[in-house]
């Protein structure tokens, strides 16, 4: 039922474009205005169709700090020319097993998400880490954190759940960080998020390492210094 409401909907949007471009003069502004509705519900559907989805895709052995170097120009580009992107990746993070484009498009729900809540001037790190799960057993862990200002406290125990919006909107229906909490699930892994007073907020995506992995040097492996890049797009 989902996918028809969804190629209906597609439809409905194909041939309001089609009679935006053919038309002779200045589309009305309610044309318009239907047309960017049209294509909202579409998403929604998407989002939806995703949410329902129990299918994680199929996985690949995967570098967080090599997806992450790739992925740098786009989160850029999500968070404008207005906000800046700090890179802390930490060598010998160990290689996970995730679905490539659904961890692309994780990833960047979550810098999404970082430049809706954050002022202009705001910059937005994301890090990666080694965090020791059990014996000799290893997370790859990824870190997005900004300053954003703190949510109420009982915000943080919905945070994940469909529908909730932190910030209320018809633009915002409340499913994205919803899809990141599935696509961890369904990767073996978890999400968590913390709120500091007065620091802002950091989103913790863990995946557990692919086996065999070799310890890190120093207590916990605290003593690898990681690898800084800060980017600033140019207005």
């Amino acid at each position: 039922l989902g996918r028809e409401l969804a190629e209906s909907q597609q439809k409905m949007d194909t041939s309001l474009r089609v009679l935006i471009e053919e038309s002779e003069r200045p589309a009305p502004r309610l044309l318009w205005d239907v047309y960017e509705r049209s294509a909202h519900q579409q998403s929604v559907v998407q989002q939806l169709l995703t949410l329902g989805n129990s299918n994680g895709g199929e996985s690949s052995l995967l570098n967080l700090n090599d997806v992450l170097s790739g992925l740098e120009p786009k989160m850029q580009k999500v968070l404008g020319i207005h906000r800046s992107l700090s890179l802390k990746l930490r060598p010998g993070v160990p290689l996970i097993l995730a679905n490539p484009a659904y961890l692309r498009e994780n990833l960047l729900r979550l810098i999404s998400d970082a430049r809706q809540a954050t002022a202009e001037g705001a910059t937005v790190e994301v890090s990666t880490a080694i965090v020791k799960s059990a014996p000799g057993k290893y997370n790859a862990q990824v870190v997005v954190r900004d300053n954003r200002k703190v949510l109420p406290s009982s915000a943080k125990e919905r945070f994940f759940d469909p529908y909730y919006q932190s910030r209320p909107g018809k633009r915002n229906p409340g499913f994205s960080l919803a899809q990141v909490y599935q696509f961890a699930a369904l990767s073996g892994g978890t999400i968590d998020v913390e709120v500091s007073p007065g620091e802002g907020s950091a989103y913790f995506l863990s995946f557990p390492g692919a086996d065999p992995y070799p310890a890190p040097s120093g207590p916990e492996g605290l003593h690898i210094p990681s690898i800084d890049v800060h980017v600033t797009a140019n207005a």
